[in-house]
């Protein structure tokens, strides 16, 4: 997938984590994509241009192990990078301080991060205006990117409501001008934003609820994380063999630092690759035009080619990348990329298309979702007739069986009763979690 000396390297430090050669290289990749300045684009066409900044989830069950995946391949190779962010965040603002008032400038010292975890719609929006004035990017690293969408979900029920406009326009690098009364206006024209995150695949499916009418969900490449355990990494704890960790997280940390110092440059596809990609990008676009074709597929299949592209990109520089050049100064990537790597590029985003459409058609929690959305639901007597019209479309066509079911589980599991059997009815205790009340 990439060349010598990442490859082996890659290798090396994901041995122990719950990857594969696949997800292991583009959750790197796509951790590397957000170290790019603005402007850092990838062209298919005269008018298709993309940023180079990749949104990737990761689908595991719980206990996988996601933490450790994002820690040696996401934050270590970018330490120094923060080390030199945060020290010299720290010696602006002491100088600042130690500067008469009449005398400061108007603008305090900016701060800079190669990657953020939480934030609000106005401090993204803020952070956004300093990274476009040094023309940075932006990475958002998430463990668990339920949270991400939980804090969505709370800015439009009782915040600004501009969460989700922002995360959708972020992928499209549009730019905000967002009036204010009580503070300063915030004002950004462009940005470079890239996303790693995990997820679970009960929590995914529950989000997405058969439908993605914003495209939300189609703007993430989903990365299944092969089944198995965490592995051991046996052998003597010596000196040396800590040695050779570090020598193997310097090969990352070096590419890093290297992407994170190239200038803003537009790369374009191999002129004699355009037709093969473009008919290839529009054969994705004319099975989502399909009136069978499943609409969260169909909203994901129009988005497949903006991530070929964004992939292409990635790929590109790990090609392409000389490291005695960059340690010297002096590694310029070429602005053309190769047949092979927009090749390479096609053939891993057919396999993740297909893992899309199977994780899609896995219907083994629809029952877990019907009975969340009981829990949820007004504690009334319900019948399959009944919640059927409120559910997606999947539980739609799991029928009658899945309600019994369904209603089973419930039953067993004290959340509620049966309260007549033709129509099968059944009603869940009041409290919010579906437990019983228990008195003192």
């Amino acid at each position: 997938l990439v060349p010598e000396p990442l490859c082996s390297s890659l290798k090396f430090l994901s041995q122990p984590l719950m990857t594969d050669d696949l997800t292991a290289t583009l959750f790197y990749l796509a951790a590397m994509s957000g170290l790019l300045k603005i402007g850092s684009n990838v062209q298919a066409t005269i008018n298709w241009v993309v940023a180079a900044a990749m949104w990737v989830i990761g689908v595991a069950k719980t206990g996988i192990g996601k933490t450790p995946i994002l820690k040696e391949l996401c934050v270590l190779p970018m330490t120094e990078i923060a080390k030199r962010d945060a020290e010299a965040f720290k010696s602006e603002l002491a100088h600042y301080k130690a500067t008469p008032r009449d005398q400061r400038p108007p603008n305090e010292p900016r701060q800079f991060f190669p990657h953020v975890q939480k934030f609000s719609p106005a401090a993204m929006d803020r952070q956004l205006q300093f990274n476009e004035e040094v023309k940075r990017g932006q990475l958002i690293l998430s463990n668990e990117i339920e949270g991400l969408f939980a804090a969505i979900d709370a800015d439009g029920r009782s915040g600004s409501g501009e969460a989700s406009t922002q995360l959708l326009d972020m992928f499209n690098n549009i730019g905000s001008n967002t009036l204010r009364a009580s503070t300063d206006n915030r004002t950004w024209l462009t940005s470079h934003i890239a996303v790693v995150g995990f997820t679970q695949p009960s929590k995914l499916r529950k989000r997405i609820g058969g439908e993605d009418d914003d495209g939300r969900w189609a703007r993430f490449m989903n990365l299944q994380l092969p089944r198995g355990i965490m592995r051991c990494t046996r052998g003597k704890i010596d000196p040396e063999a800590e040695q050779v960790t570090k020598d193997h997280r310097k090969v990352l940390s070096d590419f890093a630092e290297a992407v994170f110092k190239l200038p803003p440059k537009v790369y374009k596809l191999a002129f004699e690759a355009q037709d093969r990609f473009c008919d290839w990008a529009e054969n994705y676009r004319l099975k989502a035009d399909l009136d069978a074709t499943d609409p969260v597929l169909g909203a994901f299949f129009n988005k497949v080619g903006d991530h070929a592209l964004r992939l292409i990109g990635m790929l590109h520089l790990a090609h392409e990348y000389d490291s005695d050049a960059a340690k010297a100064g002096k590694w310029k990537p070429s602005e053309t990329i190769s047949v092979a790597v927009i090749e390479l590029a096609m053939e891993i985003m057919d396999l993740i298309v297909r893992e899309t459409e199977a994780f899609h058609s896995d219907d083994s929690d629809l029952v877990d979702q019907l009975i969340a959305k009981v829990k949820a639901s007004p504690a009334i007597d319900w019948t399959w007739t009944a919640i059927k019209g409120s559910c997606n479309q999947a539980i739609r066509k799991g029928g009658f069986e899945l309600w019994k079911t369904a209603v089973y589980q419930m039953r067993e599991s004290d959340i509620g009763k049966v309260t007549n059997s033709k129509p099968l009815t059944f009603c869940r205790h009041k409290d919010t979690d579906g437990h019983r009340e228990m008195s003192a």
